[in-house]
């Protein structure tokens, strides 16, 4: 649950999942295990598909609703929708969940209105590993879209759209969540992070908090694109990582665009902010260059 230890400091492109799903090589249905209803829980390795649309029941307000407990697994939605919004704001469930796993892999399909849509957890940065997320689209989840712990673990291409509006309160609303060291942020979108009852909302946060648990060294957060429709306690992309490399992101209405908060430290280089109220901020941030 690293969302409440933060302060409020600031290959195959005819796929692509943003509307068509898949983009990512889609498991072979006839040898993987199949999921067809939840509550499930994978406990072992292997390769798992959901073979449809799984929606929750209203009354789905807690637990998760898949539960990752094996390492070296895929996890391929297949295209299909899991959903909780039937539950509503005040849910605590979880899309897909893990703590201290390795080698899983989250891909192909949209996960919706959860507390957290993805959670690949950690009991510290360092105990979990190679973990990725590819070509899913987060949409509606109530505090985080995509939170991803581990060592040199991936999220890439995905599409996170309007996280926030839970009505259990939060220190802040994150649309995607790094930590550990050599974690990658590379070629998400992520859309409409909202603030909400007096706490800010980020579209990006590296690292985590605090530090001396969560330590995080070497992110690169990398061709993300960010926006927001409410500027108001916004921030595109945080650092709470130490040598982390900020570059080529583009950040379009945001409070702030790139925020070196805390003990984050590293280099921005060829980022390019508008309609951004302070576009660079943080004493550990050092401008490489070609920033605007």
């Amino acid at each position: 649950m690293l969302i409440q230890k933060y302060s409020t400091a600031p290959v195959l492109l005819g796929l692509v999942l943003f509307g068509l799903q898949g983009a990512a090589l889609a498991a072979d249905a006839d040898s993987c295990t199949a999921i067809t209803a939840v509550p499930f829980t994978v406990s072992a390795p292997g390769v798992y598909c959901v073979t449809k649309d799984l929606p929750t029941p209203s009354t789905f307000t807690s637990g998760n609703a898949i539960t990752i407990t094996a390492a070296d697994v895929t996890l391929d939605l297949g295209g299909h929708l899991l959903s909780n919004l039937s539950a509503g704001a005040g849910t605590s469930a979880i899309g897909i969940y893990a703590l201290d796993q390795k080698n899983v892999t989250i891909q192909n399909g949209t996960v919706r209105g959860f507390y957290k849509g993805i959670d690949l957890d950690a009991s510290a940065a360092t105990t979990s590993s190679g973990n990725l997320v590819e070509y899913v689209r987060a949409e509606g989840n109530r505090i985080v879209g995509i939170e991803l712990t581990g060592v040199g673990s991936v999220a890439r291409h995905n599409q996170i759209l309007r996280t926030g509006g839970s009505t259990q309160g939060a220190d802040a609303f994150i649309g995607l969540h790094i930590v550990g060291n050599g974690i990658r942020a590379l070629d998400n979108e992520v859309v409409d992070t909202l603030p909400g009852g007096g706490s800010p909302s980020f579209a990006i946060v590296a690292g985590g908090y605090p530090v001396t648990v969560y330590a995080t060294s070497g992110a690169v957060v990398e061709g993300n694109r960010l926006s927001n429709t409410v500027r108001h306690l916004a921030g595109g992309i945080v650092v709470f990582a130490t040598d982390c490399l900020i570059v080529n992101n583009r950040i379009t209405d945001m409070e702030v665009g790139v925020d070196f908060g805390g003990s984050g430290t590293g280099s921005y280089r060829d980022n390019l902010t508008s309609g951004a109220t302070t576009p660079y901020t943080g004493a550990g941030g050092t401008n490489a260059g070609n920033n605007q």
